[in-house]
């Protein structure tokens, strides 16, 4: 929606909302909606919507532990598992290091063979220590999320009603026309 200002014959100016498409596009093109809204009714039901979500706060909280879901969702699997199984692999490498260096000192191995080998587990290893940081990361990235909301959750309870005062009391939080 798009703030507009207009004057009436009387001089007296009064706001109202249209479409942005269809200043965008033209008033004959693409935009079915030609209603202009006053801004005074839209502005009431959006702070009644608006508010009637801040007065909740359960609902806020609901819809942070979706995020945070989601977040963990995203992340993959369970991230102890991935970060378990990346340790594994690490020191598998290691152990097998050891083992191609004891094959190469009793001469089952050439020199080209063991750099081959050790060539290919430095790789194992690289790779198995970068997903290994990326699900510490994710890990950690999830708990800053949860230590965030309730934070927010804490912060909000004090906040909210004092806001809520100087908003009912104040006009300036009306979108002005142009």
């Amino acid at each position: 929606m798009r703030p507009n200002s207009a004057y009436k014959k009387s001089g007296s100016q009064f706001h109202y909302y249209s479409r942005r498409s269809r200043y965008n596009t033209g008033p004959n093109r693409d935009c079915g909606n030609r209603k202009y809204l006053r801004a005074e009714r839209t502005e009431e039901q959006v702070w009644g919507f608006v508010s009637g979500l801040l007065r909740d706060p359960e609902r806020i909280k609901a819809g942070l532990d979706r995020l945070i879901e989601e977040e963990r969702t995203q992340a993959g699997r369970d991230l102890e598992r991935d970060a378990e199984f990346w340790s594994k692999k690490i020191t598998e490498a290691e152990v097998e290091q050891r083992g191609y260096h004891r094959l190469a000192a009793k001469g089952h191995m050439t020199d080209e063979e063991l750099a081959a080998s050790l060539e290919e587990l430095d790789e194992i290893r690289e790779t198995a220590g970068r997903e290994l940081e990326a699900a510490w990361a994710r890990g950690e990235a999830l708990q800053r999320l949860e230590q965030d909301r309730n934070a927010l959750m804490e912060s909000y309870e004090g906040m909210v009603s004092n806001w809520f005062v100087e908003m009912q009391t104040s006009s300036t939080w009306r979108i002005k026309g142009p």
